[in-house]
């Protein structure tokens, strides 16, 4: 994180020891040594004292660990509900087999509330989409690989978008049919 270069230079600047810095905002030079080795992150009132301190704003404090933050939170959003769409979009399928064996017509709420989980994490995956302005392959793959979008790739996916997407939806249709019928012939 940034924070801990901020505070590295602004207390080199100041001509400020770890130990002196500690004494100043009332805590232990280990607790410095932790905010600047990135072992920890200091609490709002500290971060509040370090800006009187150093005479700066906040934002120059602790400029680019809001960002930071917020991009972390998003991929960790993110890697849950993918995950949860991958594992439920498998599970929905196969569980109609044993529930029909086992339970008959009334264990159909089974599939039924694993298929609404399914749709629900889809549904938090295109939100995420959204707002993160993701609309192809490749800008997603660089979003949870964090690294840099080639536009040119960028354009040339956007011709075929749309047809991507059908050809997506119908092959995961024909995917989701052919396990419903392996999950009915293993539990016949």
């Amino acid at each position: 994180m940034n924070f801990s270069h901020q505070l590295k230079k602004y207390r080199e600047k100041e001509q400020l020891s770890q130990e002196e810095l500690a004494e100043k905002i009332y805590v232990s030079r280990q607790t410095i040594s932790k905010w600047e080795n990135d072992k920890t992150y200091p609490d709002i009132h500290n971060l509040i004292a370090l800006s009187i301190l150093f005479d700066i704003t906040l934002d120059e404090l602790v400029k680019g660990d809001v960002e930071i933050m917020k991009s972390k939170i998003s991929r960790q959003q993110w890697d849950f509900w993918v995950y949860s769409f991958t594992l439920f979009i498998v599970l929905t399928p196969l569980s109609f087999g044993p529930t029909m064996k086992y339970l008959g017509f009334k264990g159909m709420w089974i599939p039924l509330v694993l298929g609404s989980w399914m749709l629900f994490s889809c549904w938090m995956v295109e939100r995420l989409k959204k707002r993160q302005n993701l609309k192809t392959y490749s800008q997603i793959i660089s979003f949870m690989e964090q690294t840099k979008v080639d536009d040119e790739k960028v354009a040339e996916e956007l011709k075929y978008h749309k047809v991507k997407n059908v050809v997506a939806g119908m092959v995961s249709g024909i995917v989701t049919l052919l396990l419903i019928s392996i999950s009915f012939f293993l539990f016949k």
